[in-house]
């Protein structure tokens, strides 16, 4: 029997999913890295990749059943706001079905291995329709329940909310030792959706000459809670073994600090390499959705050892340049 603690994380190809199988590996876990292509850019000698679709029930099943992991990170999902606007189908079916798949998955053959399930939630789910009437909003939510309070304000977000609903049963019903961290806006290093990737993508372009040296925004005004990949890799990390985290519990993954849209342009400004003027794009602009929103990390910090390492500042421009190095 393998001396290291096994860890199964879907979207293991995501954004997140590759730097925190990375850090997984560093901590001496075995990853089984699932996903739906047939095969992974990851590698190591403590790394297994799996292909499989969690829409698939019975594949699902057969994968838990295999692998008998002692830790489950629920990573795999539709996040694009906008795509789910375009595709509410597939938002609703890849977030909500393929969780409640693998939720019963670990219930019918993983209930003797698994020790811990984290399903990756959004602050999408604490957007709710009647907070956006421009008042500031707090993500400062420490139960399901108080999401009750109203509905989400796009398709992504009821999705994330349903899956915050279904591993709530699980945990309830079928003690499914599973746990939820809502995690806000993820910058760095590989990001492709975002407003920080968007800000990234077209500055490059300009520095390339691709495109006239103006960068194309929606409200610069808004104010979101910013966090660092790498850093949250780390938190789910520290969720797995901590011995004071309970089952249903939501854990805000997040820095506890809002930044607003025009401070990130202005560090781009100083550090492009060529000039630009920032263009506002009325389309851009979403009418429903708050002015603030920023989480609360209170909880995960004193439930684990737990801390932010890298600044805003950092965490753009390492998504800068690896923007450049990539295009």
């Amino acid at each position: 029997m393998s001396r290291y603690c096994t860890v199964l994380v879907t979207g293991s190809n995501g954004f997140i999913g590759q730097h925190l199988c990375t850090h997984l590996l560093e901590k001496d876990f075995h990853v089984i890295g699932v996903g739906r292509r047939a095969e992974s850019s990851q590698t190591g000698d403590r790394f297994t990749y799996v292909s499989c679709d969690l829409l698939d029930p019975v594949n699902t099943v057969q994968l838990l059943a295999e692998y008998q992991p002692q830790y489950v990170i629920h990573l795999a999902s539709v996040k694009s706001v906008s795509a789910s606007w375009e595709n509410p189908l597939e938002t609703l079916a890849t977030n909500f079905m393929g969780c409640l798949h693998l939720l019963e998955a670990v219930r019918t053959v993983g209930k003797d291995s698994v020790k811990r399930v984290i399903v990756v939630g959004s602050s999408h789910d604490a957007i709710r329709r009647s907070d956006t009437d421009g008042t500031n909003v707090t993500a400062d939510e420490r139960s399901l329940a108080t999401s009750q309070r109203g509905w989400p304000a796009s398709p992504y977000g009821w999705s994330k909310l349903l899956q915050a609903y279904v591993a709530r049963l699980y945990a309830d019903l079928f003690r499914v030792p599973v746990l939820i961290a809502r995690t806000h806006n993820l910058v760095g290093p590989g990001m492709t959706d975002g407003v920080c990737a968007e800000l990234c993508r077209q500055l490059v372009e300009i520095e390339q000459g691709k495109r006239l040296p103006e960068l194309v925004v929606g409200n610069v005004d808004i104010e979101r809670d910013f966090l660092d990949v790498r850093d949250a890799a780390g938190a789910y990390a520290s969720l797995l073994r901590a011995c004071t985290v309970k089952p249903a519990q939501i854990y805000d993954v997040c820095s506890g600090r809002a930044h607003s849209i025009r401070s990130i342009i202005t560090l781009l400004h100083n550090h492009s390499a060529r000039p630009f003027t920032t263009v506002v794009d009325l389309t851009r602009i979403r009418t429903n959705e708050p002015l603030v929103i920023c989480g609360n990390n209170e909880m995960l910090r004193q439930n684990t050892k737990w801390q932010a390492m890298y600044s805003l500042d950092a965490s753009v421009l390492d998504g800068l340049n690896d923007y450049r190095r990539r295009c």
